[in-house]
């Protein structure tokens, strides 16, 4: 097992290279104010037979989770998804049934909730393709309402850790605090990377955040960078500056100055938007996008805004008004570019096997030539959105009947624009990719992300659709009622029927 860890100090924060205490076997820090990255690369027999039976079968695992806590972070830690679990896969045959990875739904419930609605690769959906180029994206992809690590983090100290290994049992319950995990897996590496995000806490810089000791499991195993962001020498790059240290082989940190490119950059701190749901939801709720104008200037007049909106079943797109461009306009939408996912609209919840779907839509903001500096007003985007019939249940205490809550997670806002001709992306050692909608857009992108506020109205990042359900203690009068009408229908039908027919014989009888 190997471990690295980045620390990215915050803007204006000191730090003295005398902080850094090296031992054979340990590195200390104190009094860092920093965004923190734990990575830790495990190898394939060191993973529990239950894991290395489902990765045995799959070409490639991407896991992305975000928490609905809101927080900010430094580059290179910037891209963002939903809140929530993002699972995507290839499988090793192309051609794989349901039936040939029976272990896999039942190992993410271990892993993550026993509530997640996976129960086999239909489950799954597939991502659209626009492009031949994009062919090497996740053949599957899935997504749950998933806000806590808890589940995980309980399984690595049951599973994985040795009773002995308090380190170990330590980073497992470390989980439950971070904002992001990844977790990556490819056939040809035989590996499992797993990449932890813990943000400065508000109180830094005036408690600073880390007061931490390392330990290395064996001599050159865990690597720690304490960097800070210096100024780019290209447009598609990040910069940095600071000090590395490998525990076991360095007895004192090396100064260390290098450039990675990157796909993800950040926006101004005042670049934010807030999302929330105004009244009335019922079946038919909206979610509202407001950007402050100040902040909808793009980095480069070639950039469009986009969003990245990703549905539970509960809740759906439906495209076709889209089509229309006086529809779409006055919604503040320029185009829905990908839908991906339960497209079958009369479908009630309980029906749909696959878990929900994933839009890609392309906004409309003012143009920036009509923006000034000094205008302090709001420009709002809406996606009108429909909920699925959802089970009946009891009455409950809202006394205008029974409902269900869905949640509804804040959507990835970003500026995407085309890098200057002939940019190459190499592999770097921070850049994040499979986010999902990234595989939508060529080669070339890059992504400026807006850092989202919380919902209007709640203190995290998931807002609350209240979806109006059937009353189980008046089902019973719907059932009846139902019947009397369709009787009384056929009724009329029948009446109706016969006395056109004795109007038919009247006006025979007169013509003879």
């Amino acid at each position: 097992m190997r471990e690295r860890i980045t620390y990215l100090i915050h803007p204006g924060s000191d730090f003295d290279p005398s902080d850094i205490e090296i031992t054979s076997t340990t590195l200390a820090v104190s009094g860092l104010n920093a965004d923190k990255e734990h990575q830790i690369t495990i190898g394939f027999e060191q993973l529990p037979k239950e894991i290395w039976q489902v990765l045995k079968d799959l070409h490639e695992l991407h896991i992305r989770w975000a928490s609905p806590r809101p927080y900010s972070t430094v580059a290179p830690f910037v891209s963002r998804v939903s809140p929530g679990l993002h699972i995507s896969l290839t499988p090793r045959n192309d051609s794989t049934s349901n039936s040939d990875l029976p272990a896999l739904c039942p190992l993410l419930k271990t892993l993550f909730s026993r509530t997640l609605k996976c129960t086999s690769l239909n489950t799954f959906t597939t991502p659209p393709i626009l492009s031949g180029r994009f062919s090497s994206s996740a053949s599957k992809t899935f997504y749950a309402p998933v806000f806590t690590l808890a589940d995980l983090s309980a399984y690595i100290v049951r599973a994985i850790c040795p009773e002995e290994n308090f380190h170990c049992r330590l980073l497992a319950h470390d989980l439950r605090t971070a904002v992001s995990l990844d977790a990556d897996y490819s056939a040809i590496s035989h590996a499992l990377v797993l990449r932890a995000l813990y943000p400065a806490p508000p109180s830094a810089p005036a408690e600073p955040a880390w007061y931490e000791t390392h330990h290395a499991s064996s001599p050159g195993a865990l690597e720690v960078g304490i960097l800070r962001n210096e100024p780019a020498t290209e447009p598609a790059a990040l910069s940095f500056g600071g000090y590395l240290a490998v525990v076991g082989k360095d007895t004192k940190a090396v100064q260390t100055l290098f450039s990675a490119p990157s796909r993800h950059h950040p926006l101004p701190t005042t670049s934010k938007f807030t999302p929330s749901l105004p009244p009335p939801q019922g079946l038919h709720p909206s979610l509202r996008l407001s950007f402050p104008l100040s902040a909808l200037t793009p980095p480069d007049r070639s950039c469009r805004l986009h969003t990245a909106l990703t549905l539970p079943s509960a809740l759906f797109v439906d495209p076709y008004p889209f089509a229309d461009a006086l529809y779409a306009g006055t919604h503040g939408v320029a185009a829905l570019h990908s839908l991906a996912g339960a497209t079958d609209l009369e479908a009630p919840d309980w029906v749909v096997e696959q878990w929900g779907q994933a839009a890609l839509f392309e906004l409309a903001p003012p143009d920036p030539e009509d923006l000034t500096g000094s205008e302090k007003g709001v420009w709002n985007a809406t996606l009108p959105l429909h909920a699925r019939y959802l089970p009946p249940r009891p009455p409950g205490a809202n006394s205008t009947g029974p409902s269900a809550a869905v949640p509804l997670p804040a959507p990835a806002v970003f500026w995407a624009c085309p890098a200057e001709e002939g940019t190459k992306f190499a592999a770097g050692p921070f850049d994040r990719t499979d986010l999902g909608y990234d595989g939508l857009f060529g080669t070339r992108t890059m992504f400026y992300h807006f850092t989202p506020a919380s919902v209007e109205g709640r203190a995290g990042l998931v807002g609350v659709v209240r979806v109006p359900v059937l009353d189980t203690a008046m089902g019973g009068l719907v059932a009846w009622g139902t019947a009397a009408v369709v009787m009384l229908g056929a009724g009329w039908v029948f009446w109706t029927l016969l006395g056109g027919l004795g109007v038919k014989r009247v006006g025979r009888a007169k013509v003879e």
